[in-house]
């Protein structure tokens, strides 16, 4: 991963498994990152092991499903970091996910079912 130094990402699902790790990830490549999560003693567990990165790490409590606290975690990543260069979303909202099991060939999309699958 060259070329991610100073670069800004935001991760969502930051505080655990692919979302910390990804966090992780990109500061030891040198970028600044925003975790983002619902859990904030999580979120404080990936900010104690990114000690050494603490100067480029932000951490910010969201919720994926309310457009209102996505927004706010954009607009802090920018207040913070001065811009936003790349999303890594490792967040999922997943309760009504296992009451609905299907393929992803028969799940909707904005533009219709999902095609060629």
């Amino acid at each position: 991963m060259e070329g991610l130094k100073d670069k800004v990402f935001i991760v969502t699902g930051g505080g655990s498994g692919i979302g910390a790790v990804t966090v992780q990830r990109l500061l030891a490549e040198g970028a600044r990152v925003t975790a983002a999560g619902t859990n904030p003693d999580k979120l404080a567990r990936t900010r104690e092991q990114a000690a050494e990165a603490a100067d480029r790490l932000l951490t910010v409590r969201f919720d994926l499903r309310d457009a209102d606290s996505v927004a706010s975690l954009a607009a802090r990543t920018t207040e913070h970091f001065g811009r936003l260069d790349g999303v890594a979303n490792a967040a999922a909202v997943s309760a009504d996910l296992m009451t609905r099991d299907q393929g992803v060939d028969t799940m909707d999309c904005p533009s219709g079912r999902v095609r060629g699958l």
